[in-house]
Parts: structure tokens; sequence; C-alpha cells
């Protein structure tokens, strides 16, 4: 049940909860400024080949370096699994749909936009304000910004949450660091992992929607009640993963990330919105995440388990499952900086580092889940282009943290904004 005392472990959870929300909505701003400020300078918003020139040339601005284990290994100069990206999405509609075929009582592949959907209209409606904003002396152009495209207080937060206006959540998600169930319930964008453990809470403790969000925003959610939530949201995590096991056993190679947004159409029911971001969610759980507690955890074995799983087919020179496969021969001690966990360590070897390159898979995903069902291509494609030019704009500068093998499948799906939502269309 919820709780509505309020002891010191529930302030302390409560200021946490708060902090990781204002992380998400300086990641929101960054990536839509760049659309604003587009806006501004007489920019194209709506150029293709604008955008895929700028989306290229962000490849080219990092520096890597071959470590000395691998001097004397023959790098691959193309991944023997890369495909693009909407041919992994078509390729997983058509298991689904075979699986149709032969079971009258599956339903179609549905997509219907939600109420968190960023279209040109939100955008192109919101700039005339913000370009006309004064302002206080001395208010950044991201205050401006925060102002014009989102809630300002605590309650209109929570009324967006209860509403389904996570638009903060759907563009941060696959930057945020998530550290337990309370944590992700607060930043899902909506998959049907989650959304659907939410709703049958919510039913059962005879909760509002906005109740509940409210509770789950000021970390005032029973422990019992979270505990709960880790089991459940881990229970579908598992068994999702122990079907990927079963389904690789017998084969001579490792399984398309197709499979992966088969099943979880099967388990949604054909949504597509939900099937997407449970897809997205399972990856970045799987190696950025303690399946069992939720809890934040990285480590080499994550992507070893991966491997033995799934192809890395979006990196385009060096597979993820090669570098694995050189690792597990013993060229690398088990001191070597290339374990490393930190963003920051180690940049120009990045290529070669597993717990970095095990990131790949739900990066891609994630920016096939925006451009398939969350946004207009065109602004996925600002997004990513945003995230890899933030320090243009008076941010971090993020491509040397993920390394170029990273960086080019991110960008590659990206460019392909369009053939992606072309697949969801032609299937929905």
């Amino acid at each position: 049940m919820a709780d509505s005392g309020v002891d010191l472990k529930l302030e302390q959870k409560s200021d946490l909860t708060k902090n990781k929300h204002h992380h998400s909505r300086r990641e929101f701003l960054k990536r839509l400024g760049i659309l604003a400020l587009g806006a501004k300078l007489g920019f194209d918003l709506t150029s293709n080949v604008g955008l895929d020139t700028a989306l290229l040339a962000s490849e080219g601005e990092i520096k890597s370096q071959i470590p000395v284990e691998f001097n004397e290994i023959e790098i691959p100069t193309a991944n023997e699994y890369f495909r693009l990206p909407e041919s992994v999405l078509q390729e997983g509609f058509n298991i689904y749909n075979r699986w149709k075929d032969n079971d009258s009582n599956l339903p179609p592949i549905t997509f219907r936009k939600r109420p968190n959907y960023i279209d040109a209209s939100l955008v192109v409606a919101g700039i005339p304000a913000l370009l006309g904003k004064k302002g206080t002396p001395g208010e950044s152009f991201f205050s401006k910004l925060s102002e014009t495209f989102l809630p300002q207080t605590e309650d209109e937060i929570i009324d967006f949450r209860a509403s389904g206006k996570t638009i903060e959540q759907v563009v941060s998600f696959s930057s945020m660091s998530i550290d337990g169930a309370l944590d992700l319930i607060n930043n899902d964008p909506g998959s049907g992992i989650v959304s659907g453990v939410i709703e049958d809470y919510i039913k059962s403790n005879g909760l509002t929607q906005r109740k509940f969000y409210e509770l789950a925003f000021y970390g005032k959610i029973d422990m019992k009640d979270q505990e709960m939530f880790q089991k459940k949201i881990s229970d579908l995590l598992i068994k999702a993963k122990d079907y990927f096991e079963r389904e690789r056993k017998g084969q001579s190679e490792p399984l398309s990330s197709s499979a992966a947004i088969a099943y979880f159409l099967h388990t949604n029911g054909g949504d597509l919105y939900k099937a997407m971001w449970d897809t997205t969610l399972f990856f970045k759980m799987f190696v950025r995440n303690n399946m069992k507690t939720l809890k934040g955890e990285e480590n080499y074995q994550q992507a070893v388990d991966l491997t033995r799983l799934f192809k890395d087919e979006f990196s385009p020179h060096i597979s993820l499952n090669w570098l694995v496969d050189e690792f597990e021969s013993g060229i690398v001690s088990e001191d070597s900086k290339l374990f490393l966990v930190s963003a920051f360590s180690n940049q120009t070897e990045k290529n070669f580092m597993p717990i970095n390159r095990d990131g790949g898979m739900y990066h891609v995903w994630n920016i096939m889940t925006l451009s398939g069902v969350c946004m207009d291509p065109f602004i996925a494609k600002s997004v990513i282009l945003t995230y890899y030019n933030e320090d243009k704009f008076g941010g971090m500068e993020n491509r040397s943290e993920h390394g170029s093998e990273k960086l080019t499948g991110d960008i590659e799906a990206a460019r392909h904004a369009d053939q992606i939502r072309a697949v969801v269309d032609r299937s929905t």
C-alpha cells in the first residue's frame, strides 16, 4: 500500500528522485535546444540533407588508437554481422507476423501516437514564444526553453506524468543512470513491462493515476511496495532473458536482436510503442543494471553474456562478439585498463573496452524507438545530433566517452530515421 507518512529514509529518497528529475530535464533541454537555436539562426529544421551532413561530420571528431594488447592481432575492417537498423526491425515484424499467421488469437501490430509524441507542430508552436521571451537579467537560454516547453511547478510535473506526457523521459532515457525500481518508475518512458506493473498497482490499491505519480515523485511509496515493483519488473526481464537463452540453444551463432522486438510484440499484444520501449529497456538493464535488484551495475560478464545470446549488428567494423572472443582467448590481463568502467577512463581505446561497447545495443534500439514511435524522424535526428555536439552549445563533449564504433553506430541509426519510420508505417 502507499504510505502517507514521511520518515527520514523517504525524505532522502525524495531528494534523490528530485535530483534525478533535474538531470533528466537538463538532458531534455540540451537536446531540444538545437531545434530552437536552429530556428533562431535560420536553419532548415526539415532539411534531411543538412541534418545528415551534420551527423556525418560528428563521426570524424574523435581520436582512437589500438591498445598494445591488440598490436599483433588483425583488427576487422568490417563487422560480419552488420545490418541496417530498419532491416533488423522489419525482420522482427516478420517473425511476429509468422506467429500471428499460426495463432489467430494474436492481434496485429499496432501503433498510436502517445500524448508524449514530439512533432514539428509542438516545436514550431513554442519557438515564437521562446524567441520573444525577454526574461530576467542573466537568465539563460535553457531557462527560457524550460519555461516554453516543460511544466514548471512540481504539481505540473506530476500532472504531465499522470497524463502520459513523458517527453523528458523519452528524450533522456538512454543517458539516464537507473538505480532501482522507484528510479525506473519515475524515468520510464512507457515500456510495457513497467507500465503494466504500474497499472496493476494502481487498480489494486484504488489510486488515481495522479495520486500514484505524486507518491512516486516524492519517493513516498512504501518500501514493501517498492520491493514488489522490483520483483515483478525483474521477473519479467529475467523471463525474457530465459526465453532468449532457450532460443539460442542449438543454434550455431547468436540471435539477431530482431528476436527481441518480436518477443516483446508478443508479450504486449502487438502494441509497438510498448514493445520498442521494452526492447530498449531490456538491453539497457542487461548491461547497466543488476536484473534482479534493478540497481546500477556494470561488469565484464554482462558483455560476455550479451554476446553469447545476441549478435552485435550495429557496430560498423569491430563487433562486440569479436572483441569478447579475443578477451576470452586470454590476450588481455585482468588488471588491464581495458576493463575500466568509467566513461572518462582511457577514452582513446574505447573501441576495445567491452564494458563500454556493450551499450551499443541499447543505444541503437533507443534511437530506433525514438524514430519509430516517439517523434518525427527529423526531430530524432536532431536529438542525436545535439547529444554528440553538446560541447558546441556550452555542454559536455560526449563523443570520446563512447568511442568511434558506438558513435558511428548511433549516427548511422539516426541517419536511417526515415527508413525506420517507413517500416513502422508499412507494418501498422
